[in-house]
């Protein structure tokens, strides 16, 4: 199943620091939210410190050290556009993870180590990275549950060349060394 994806609009609100709009995103997605807002108000915290945090808990891509690769790619579809599809099945002759998107297939061979989740993750972005890209929230690497957004390219070209220091401080590129700590 689809889920909601970001608008424009809401991207630009981790970037800017517009209280009011973030005010509205904050009371439209409060549902998702409660349990942050519950730990934020309980630890004294202001919500638009961590507002970030908040926009990954609605649109985020979170991703387990633990969870299985054919989870993790169910979930990158989740986020994809109506029109793509991505899925992934294990293929334990060749120990290759095989990964279907809009019908095109790609192996992607594993290594039975806690490193195959970055395995599969680095080839999910060589493979979407013409209409999409995901970057990790910052704040969430030194966790052992990381979590992305997805979003089309050409919006994350307008974020860097609008916003470089913002979407510098508040994610990180999948690069070949990124893993879980």
């Amino acid at each position: 199943m689809k889920r909601n994806r970001p608008t424009w609009d809401e991207v630009v609100l981790m970037f800017e620091n517009d209280k009011t709009a973030q005010e509205v995103f904050i009371e439209k997605h409060q549902s998702e939210l409660k349990e942050l807002l519950t730990d934020l108000k309980e630890d004294g915290e202001d919500i638009y410190s961590y507002f970030d945090t908040a926009f990954s808990w609605v649109y985020g891509i979170i991703v387990d050290w633990r969870e299985y690769e054919e989870d993790l790619v169910s979930y990158f579809n989740e986020a994809l556009g109506d029109n793509d599809s991505l899925s992934a099945t294990y293929d334990e002759e060749s120990n290759s993870e095989i990964i279907i998107y809009n019908e095109e297939k790609h192996i992607v061979p594993l290594t039975e180590s806690q490193a195959d989740r970055y395995i599969v993750i680095r080839a999910l972005r060589d493979i979407l990275k013409v209409k999409y890209v995901f970057k990790l929230f910052t704040f969430s690497y030194m966790s052992d549950t990381h979590g992305f957004l997805l979003l089309p390219s050409s919006w994350w070209e307008e974020a860097e060349g609008q916003y470089p220091e913002k979407v510098k401080e508040l994610f990180m590129d999948i690069t070949e060394t990124l893993d879980f700590p």
